[in-house]
């Protein structure tokens, strides 16, 4: 499923938002309002997709979703809305952001990714080693974990009641192998930041500087691979700030972040001048 909001316009350039949620939990739905505004207000469309989620489905297939709505929107989004093929910023959060840059990688790849706290790789020992972090949050048993996942099923949305299965996969370190279905010698396929090359998109990294969940150095590893690659990179490191704090988006230190983020889209859709129009109304869906 996705999301569409699309504003008055030709060849609109287009924006995909890819949610968070470790890939366990998350929807579509969890775009937030203001940012949708901001972005059409802007002369962007937005859409915002739908994967399915680990652990019944795992990393390959849901990176084939993630593909599948990129070509999707290169196409016009089934013709909801005439999109400029060549204009496609695939933006995404933590779990999202690591969807987001695995998109650098892909054969239908976007223009330009910014990715809000993501990670460039899933074989690094902070994943691979239980957590600390998690550890300090109560132990969760194998049982509850399981439990708290609902249906067996495959699913496409799913609460953030699904979040104690991560806290048991983190203190565990086993989410990569949950998620992936592989073993720890067989990850780096998943790691688009140990396969950048000169066709790899433009690319901000967001990240705050006391992340409790993915360590801030993720986004520097990343910049410092796209740069080892001859790629120009954007990192900004956001003072003292904690996983999704981008989502009080009446935080003025979050509206300066969506300013720079304006700002480094502007400069590669230099031709793009503000819709200045009011947002659509109403969202359309894709089945």
């Amino acid at each position: 499923m996705a999301d569409v909001y699309p504003i008055n316009g030709k060849a609109l350039p287009a924006v995909i938002f890819i949610h968070g949620g470790a890939l366990i939990w998350g929807s579509r739905q969890d775009v937030q309002p203001a940012i949708v505004e901001l972005l059409n207000l802007h002369g962007y469309a937005v859409i915002s997709i739908d994967y399915r989620l680990a652990p019944t489905t795992k990393l390959p297939e849901i990176l084939k979703d993630v593909e599948d709505a990129i070509s999707w929107v290169k196409g016009g989004c089934g013709g909801i809305v005439a999109i400029d093929p060549g204009k496609i910023v695939v933006i995404g959060s933590s779990a999202g952001g690591y969807l987001a840059l695995s998109s650098g990688i892909f054969t239908s790849k976007p223009s330009a990714i910014v990715s809000f706290y993501g990670y460039g790789s899933i074989a690094e020992e902070w994943y691979l080693k239980p957590s600390l972090h998690y550890q300090g949050q109560g132990i969760v048993e194998e049982t509850d974990a399981l439990t708290c996942l609902g249906s067996s099923g495959i699913i496409s949305e799913a609460s953030f009641d699904r979040f104690p299965y991560y806290v048991y996969t983190r203190q565990k370190g086993t989410w990569p192998q949950t998620v992936t279905g592989r073993e720890v010698c067989a990850l780096g396929e998943f790691c688009p930041e140990k396969k950048v090359n000169a066709d790899y998109p433009e690319t901000l990294l967001i990240h705050g500087t006391k992340d409790s969940d993915v360590p801030f150095e993720c986004s520097i590893s990343m910049a410092l691979a796209l740069g080892k690659a001859g790629k120009s990179v954007d990192l900004h490191l956001v003072a003292g700030r904690e996983h999704v704090f981008d989502q009080n988006t009446n935080d003025p230190e979050v509206s300066k972040v969506y300013k720079r983020v304006i700002s480094f889209l502007s400069l590669h859709f230099s031709d793009l001048e503000s819709a200045q129009q009011p947002p659509a109304a109403d969202r359309l869906r894709r089945g």
